[in-house]
C-alpha cells in the first residue's frame, strides 16, 4: 500500500495547477527535477521500475533529454548494497571493492592470483522483489488499460516481466557469454572484446570474469582519440547481425551502459543477460521485410505483413483494417527516408487498436537493433544504421 501511495503522490505532484505554472515559467528546471524524482522513486521501488527507466535512458525520441539524463545513472550506478560482498566465496580473492551496479546485480572488483577480476553478484531476494514489483504495477496497468485498451499495456509488461526473470538467471547469462566468446573466436573479430570468464568460479549467484579497464562511450572521447568510427561501427553491426544467422541469437541489450571503450579503442561488451533466441523462419522473414522496404515494394510489404507479422483469429482481417494498413504503408512510403523501426512501430500500434497480435520474435529483432542504435549514434551521430544493416544483410543468400 505504501508503494501505491508514493506513486500516487508523484503523479499528483506533477499534475496540479502549481506544477503547471512551474513548468510554464521554468521548463528545464521542472523537467530536470521531475527526472530526479522519478529516478529516486524507481530506485526505491525495485528492479522492474529501474529496468523501465533503463530502457528509456537513451530514448530522446520518447522522453525529454532533461528527464532522461537522470535515468542514465541507473544503467550502472544503482544504489550499492555492501552486504552482497558476503555472497562471494572465492578462495584467494583479495582487495574487494564496490564498482557499480544495475537493477539485477552489483559489480565488485578484486585480485585473484595477482590478476584484477570483476565479480557480478546477484542482488539478494531478486526474484521476490520482481514478484513484489509485479503486484505493485498490475493495478496501475489495469487502470491504464481501462482508458487505453488498444495499447495492450498488460501484454507488453508481461514480456518485460519475463525478460527480467531471464536476466536474473546467471547460469543463462554465463552460457550466453560463452556462446558469444566462441563466436568472436570463430569469426576473428577486431575491435570487439568480451571479458574472459573464470568458468570454475561462476555460479548462479555470481559471475567472475577478467577486469577490463575502459571508459564509457561519449562523443568527446571519440574525437579526442581520433577513432576510426566506420571500422568500430561496422564490427558492432556485424556483432549484432551475424550471430542471428550463425547461432540463432541476437544481443538485446547493446545500449551504451553495457559497452566500454578500452585503451586500444576496442568496444568491450559487458552484459549478456538479455540474449534473444530467434528461430530460422523468423530470420528469413525479417530479411524479407528489409528487402521489401529497401525496394519500396508496397504490394509485397502488404502481403508480408498479413502473412508473417500480423496474427488474427482464423487469419481473417476486416476490409476496414486492410484499408487502414494500405493507407499506413502509403504514408510511410511517401516519405523521403524510410525507417524499419518507425514503420513497424506504426503497424504495431494499428494492429493493437484492432485487437490484432504481432509476431513477437520480429519485434525482438527490431528492439535489439534500436537499442544498439543508441550506442551507434554516440560513436557517430550521422550514421545511417538502416542502410548499413541492409548492406550487411545483403551478404546472406536469402536476401537476394
Amino acid at each position: 500500500m505504501y508503494s501505491h501511495i508514493k506513486i500516487l503522490y508523484l503523479i499528483l505532484s506533477h499534475y496540479n495547477p502549481i506544477s503547471f505554472i512551474y513548468y510554464k515559467y521554468d521548463k528545464l528546471s521542472y523537467l530536470s527535477k521531475s527526472g530526479y524524482q522519478i529516478t529516486n522513486l524507481a530506485e526505491n521501488l525495485g528492479p522492474i521500475f529501474i529496468k523501465i527507466l533503463q530502457s528509456l535512458a537513451y530514448r530522446v525520441d520518447v522522453c525529454p533529454s532533461e528527464v532522461i539524463s537522470n535515468f542514465k545513472n541507473l544503467t550502472d550506478n544503482v544504489k550499492p548494497d555492501p552486504s552482497l560482498i558476503n555472497k562471494i566465496n572465492i578462495e584467494g580473492l583479495t582487495d574487494i571493492q564496490i564498482e557499480g551496479g544495475g537493477s539485477i546485480a552489483q559489480v565488485f572488483s578484486g585480485y585473484l592470483n595477482g590478476e584484477k577480476v570483476a565479480i557480478k553478484v546477484k542482488r539478494n531476494n531478486i526474484l521476490k522483489e520482481i514478484n513484489d514489483n509485479k503486484k505493485i504495477l498490475i493495478p496501475w496497468l489495469k487502470l491504464f488499460n481501462y482508458f487505453y485498451p488498444y495499447i495492450n499495456i498488460i501484454n507488453r509488461f508481461n514480456t518485460l516481466f519475463n525478460t527480467i526473470e531471464v536476466q536474473a538467471n546467471f547460469l543463462t547469462e554465463y552460457n550466453n557469454q560463452k556462446l558469444y566468446t566462441d563466436f568472436l573466436e570463430e569469426f576473428k573479430f577486431s575491435n570487439i572484446r568480451i571479458p574472459k570468464l573464470y568458468d570454475e568460479l561462476c555460479t548462479d549467484e555470481y559471475i567472475v570474469m577478467e577486469w577490463i579497464d575502459g571508459v564509457k562511450l561519449n562523443s568527446d572521447i571519440i574525437k579526442e582519440r581520433k577513432i576510426n568510427t566506420d571500422n568500430i561501427i561496422n564490427n558492432l553491426i556485424k556483432f549484432m547481425i551475424d550471430p542471428l544467422f550463425e547461432y540463432d541469437v541476437i544481443h538485446g541489450d547493446l545500449h551504451p551502459g553495457n559497452v566500454l571503450l578500452d585503451e586500444n579503442n576496442n568496444l568491450c561488451i559487458l552484459d549478456f543477460g538479455l540474449v534473444c533466441h530467434i528461430d530460422p523462419d523468423t530470420q528469413v522473414s525479417y530479411t524479407q521485410l528489409v528487402k521489401f522496404l529497401k525496394r519500396r515494394n508496397k504490394e509485397k510489404i502488404y502481403n508480408w505483413l498479413l502473412s508473417d507479422f500480423l496474427i488474427s483469429k482464423d487469419n481473417n482481417f476486416t476490409d476496414t483494417f486492410k484499408n487502414e494498413l494500405k493507407n499506413l504503408i502509403e504514408k510511410h512510403f511517401n516519405q523521403e527516408e524510410l525507417h524499419i523501426g518507425t514503420f513497424t512501430y506504426s503497424v504495431t500500434n494499428l494492429a493493437r487498436e484492432n485487437n490484432i497480435i504481432t509476431n513477437d520474435h520480429l519485434i525482438q529483432i527490431e528492439i535489439a537493433k534500436h537499442t544498439a542504435f543508441s550506442t551507434v549514434i554516440i560513436i557517430d551521430n550521422k550514421y545511417n544504421l538502416f542502410v548499413r544493416s541492409i548492406e550487411k544483410l545483403e551478404g546472406y543468400s536469402f536476401m537476394n
